[in-house]
């Protein structure tokens, strides 16, 4: 059971698939909190996990997808009980999509009805879960629309999904994931597929939208420059594992696992106009494979810190690194204290 301030709490979620090279873990024992209003980044490289633990919390993984979900995913409902999303049958299942959490998928083109208008897939959630009528449905997509910076409302209402650009597509689904004031949203990667302007359009308005009405936000990237500007706490996920947790402006600031230092060090900056040119720091080679991820901390071959017998042998566990910043490596003292060679 979840504490009184917390809305969502996931313990030990693993995530197994089978397939015909054996069975593959795609996300292991990874735990965390959200509380109400609160603002929850999760990192990482493609392949590290990030996108099957939210599939897994909007229950839109299983058994019919060759899935096995261990593991608790206790989310607190607008009526004040607590639910086990793992143990919730389809049915009840649809009651909480949308309604109690809703999900921004990483391409709204692929996500959006191409052969239903905008008013219909907005309307259609308004109506199941609200249980208004058509009319009313209709009035509250029109106020979603305007509130989201969508110039002519009425019109992009009539319109098709194919009509729209990829910015106005994105917030319609923003729209349809708000149509029925869930009090968890869930952003795969909303805005990997618009420019760096209509990014920060996007950023800005989620952050407008959570003061207006108090919802948490679980932003999923590998985009450490949106991490930045959304602020709250950040999740560094690494192949299928959390290996790093804590503030934003601390775990940036003073980051304890090789990973996320190298994340950090791949970063462009901005430099002043007579300073030196630099070449980014690339992490060398790639996230293993899930098939056959390499024994110990799964980093230790791409880790310049990584000490033979002792990396390559030994699990790391999430230690405390001070005011409840975590790290998941064995050699996080010697690193901060600048011993490691």
């Amino acid at each position: 059971m979840i504490e009184p301030h917390k809305l969502l709490g996931v313990r030990d979620l693993s995530v197994r698939f089978a397939t015909e090279a054996g069975p593959v873990l795609a996300v292991d024992r990874v735990s965390f909190d959200i509380a109400r209003g609160e603002t929850l980044a999760l990192v990482g490289e493609s392949g590290s996990g990030k996108s099957t633990a939210a599939l897994s919390l909007m229950g839109l993984l299983g058994a019919a997808g060759g899935a096995t979900l261990s593991g608790r995913i206790d989310l607190r409902l607008k009526n004040g009980s607590t639910h086990d999303i793992n143990r919730l049958s389809a049915r009840e299942l649809r009651r909480v999509r949308g309604n109690e959490m809703a999900m921004i998928f990483q391409d709204p083109m692929s996500s959006l009805n191409p052969v239903y208008t905008i008013e219909s897939q907005i309307c259609e959630a308004i109506i199941l879960h609200q249980k208004t009528a058509w009319p009313a449905a209709r009035r509250r997509a029109l106020e979603l629309l305007h509130s989201l910076g969508i110039p002519n409302p009425e019109k992009c209402m009539t319109s098709f999904p194919h009509q729209l650009s990829g910015g106005m597509r994105q917030r319609v689904m923003i729209a349809v994931a708000l149509s029925c004031e869930p009090r968890l949203l869930i952003a795969d990667e909303p805005t990997t597929a618009l420019d760096v302007t209509i990014q920060a359009q996007i950023i800005e308005l989620l952050k407008r939208v959570q003061s207006w009405t108090g919802m948490a936000i679980l932003f999923i990237t590998h985009n450490l420059g949106l991490v930045a500007e959304l602020g709250g706490r950040v999740i560094v996920m690494y192949a299928g594992r959390v290996v790093e947790q804590g503030k934003v402006a601390e775990v940036f600031s003073h980051p304890c696992m090789p990973y996320t230092q190298a994340l950090l060090r791949s970063l462009p900056r901005l430099r002043r106009a007579r300073a030196p040119r630099q070449r980014l720091q690339a992490i060398p080679g790639n996230v293993p494979s899930a098939v056959d991820r390499p024994a110990g901390c799964a980093f230790h071959p791409r880790c310049g810190f990584a000490a033979k017998g002792m990396c390559d042998t030994r699990l790391p566990a999430l230690e405390d690194c001070g005011g409840g910043h975590l790290a998941a490596c064995l050699r996080w003292r010697d690193i901060a204290s600048g011993k490691a060679a």
